[in-house]
């Protein structure tokens, strides 16, 4: 049975590899709130707070990322990706049928595992690096600049949709199967086309 197989040393230093990278982001709120805004005791967000902010339709200031730690993990899983195209006909998992392996039973269960591991982790590395290249969009070259162009982008999402993405880690936000997670993301995606849209307008 294919569960049963024990994977290689291979694909076991990539997984290692890869949570090392991940892990200084991965379970941090992915959005921060604006200066000012406070929670309720309940957890709600207090509305008093809101209120009495200069721009009252923004609640989110920013990532909780840099943009040089956001550029140097994309560069790290796009030399991760690189490295695993370039050498794939060399790696069991990757070679798919062109890989030459013992003709039994037992060897081709074992291959089968270790290619269904291995693209699982490619799969789970490309959807990282598209998810990460999407955040960056909000980031502009410097920081000033990136506080005007995100408020910008965020002016046109609800504050219920700036709250619930409050509440969501990178993890959640980069690798969600959930569809509200998905119809946030999509509402992002419209407010950067409408920022460009009304930016291009003045």
């Amino acid at each position: 049975m294919i569960d049963n197989v024990e994977l290689s040393d291979r694909f076991y230093a990539t997984v290692i590899l890869v949570s090392r990278l991940v892990r200084n982001f991965w379970n941090k709120e992915a959005f921060k709130f604006t200066s000012g805004v406070k929670l309720d005791k309940n957890g709600y967000i207090d509305l008093a707070t809101v209120k009495k902010l200069k721009n009252q339709k923004v609640i989110l200031s920013g990532l909780n990322i840099s943009k040089s730690d956001l550029e140097y993990f994309l560069c790290s899983l796009l030399i991760i990706i690189n490295f695993f195209e370039e050498n794939k006909k060399t790696i069991p998992g990757l070679a798919g049928t062109n890989y030459k392996f013992e003709k039994d039973k037992e060897s081709e269960i074992c291959f089968q595992a270790e290619q269904i591991s291995f693209n699982a982790i490619v799969k789970f590395l490309n959807t990282l690096k598209e998810g990460l290249s999407f955040l960056a969009i909000l980031l502009d070259d410097n920081e000033a600049a990136t506080a005007k162009t995100f408020e910008s982008i965020m002016a046109f999402m609800s504050l219920q949709s700036q709250a619930d993405l409050s509440c969501l880690t990178f993890g959640e936000f980069l690798t969600s199967n959930n569809p509200y997670v998905s119809k946030l993301v999509k509402e992002i995606l419209c407010s950067v086309i409408n920022k460009s849209i009304a930016s291009g307008l003045r």
